[in-house]
């Protein structure tokens, strides 16, 4: 039996764990049983020490529930961005547990841009991406949007206290500066924030058909180029609980929606606090032929003085559609303007 457990285990002189230990029990005269490998905690550097030289090996590399942990420092180049896991289920995190001293720079550019992560299809709720930060993401071009990180078929990752820093997707007809969700995918975010993002849509968090839920999330600093200053959704129903929204901008002649913009969906926003966002209608939220759902949300509106037109002033901007709206706070600035219209 101990020579079943060291078979079981072992790792190969790489230090990678074997795909599976082919133990033949001739002496019951039984035949060949494939073990597969067990689960394992990994251990990645930014100098390339650790069990594996990259992020991407270590990844390759790790049976389903296994664990990869980050050293502090800064990840880049080659093998520690355009991350794929391939559907496995794994938790990804720094050693440290801070956010801030465990970065992923991407080092995106027009001319050669690059993501953290791609998720496409097969990653479940129990594949884990925690206590990181990501910046530097450059989406564009046959990349579309996200500039960190894309969802898309149905993947379902989670991510925790992850924060999304000065990160671009310039695709005019999609956004996502930080994170891409479309094709029914479903990401949770909790306690994440969304810093400083540019897209033409959803500087922060662009959502197309997407069920994301999103927990204790911040939204600061994002300027979309049109609509969804921190976050955009569009044709899906996603969950925002007690998410903070200050700061953000859609900066367009046109613009819509400075922290949230709601077209064709019914998502639901509980207990969210906007501060300070603007753009041309619905400083911070417009719903366009949507239905969304606020329930003890606060909005606290800071307008300069001389703000010239009525739209610009609106917390909320409802065009061909219905925005219900429960037990929520409104307050106005020093300079006394509207704190709260809803136009149609």
């Amino acid at each position: 039996m101990s020579a079943f457990r060291t078979l079981a285990t072992r790792t190969s002189p790489a230090g990678r764990l074997p795909g599976g230990a082919l133990i033949g029990l001739f002496g019951l005269g039984l035949s060949a049983l494939m073990v597969p490998a067990l689960a394992a905690t990994l251990h990645v550097a930014p100098s390339g020490s650790g069990d594996y030289t990259t992020i991407q090996a270590a990844l390759d590399a790790a049976p389903p529930g296994s664990t990869i942990e980050l050293a502090d420092g800064v990840f880049r180049g080659p093998g520690n961005r355009d991350l794929d896991l391939r559907g496995k289920s794994l938790t990804l995190r720094s050693t440290s547990g801070d956010p801030a001293r465990c970065v992923i720079d991407c080092g995106g550019t027009p001319a050669e841009p690059h993501r953290a992560f791609d998720f496409h299809g097969q990653e479940t709720s129990d594949c884990l991406i925690a206590d990181l930060t990501i910046t530097g993401g450059f989406a564009g071009g046959s990349r579309a949007g996200g500039g960190a990180v894309r969802c898309t078929g149905g993947a379902r990752p989670t991510f925790s206290q992850v924060i999304f820093t000065a990160n671009r997707a310039a695709a005019r007809t999609t956004g996502g500066g930080a994170v891409y969700c479309s094709g029914d995918a479903a990401p949770t975010f909790i306690d994440c924030a969304f810093l400083q993002g540019e897209a033409p849509y959803g500087a922060g968090l662009y959502c197309w058909r997407s069920a994301a839920t999103l927990i204790g999330c911040r939204f600061e600093g994002n300027a979309a180029a049109i609509h969804g200053g921190g976050l955009y959704i569009g044709n899906g129903s996603p969950t925002v609980s007690g998410c903070t929204f200050t700061a953000n901008r859609a900066c367009g002649q046109g613009s819509r929606g400075g922290g949230i913009y709601v077209i064709d969906g019914r998502p639901v926003l509980l207990s969210c606090h906007f501060r300070a966002n603007a753009a041309r209608h619905g400083r911070d939220c417009s719903v366009q032929a949507a239905h969304p759902t606020l329930l003890d949300c606060a909005f606290q509106t800071q307008c300069p003085a001389g703000t010239p037109a009525a739209a610009e002033r609106e917390a909320i901007h409802v065009q061909a559609g219905s925005c219900a709206v429960a037990h929520c706070a409104f307050t106005a600035d020093s300079g006394g303007t509207r704190a709260a219209v809803l136009h149609r």
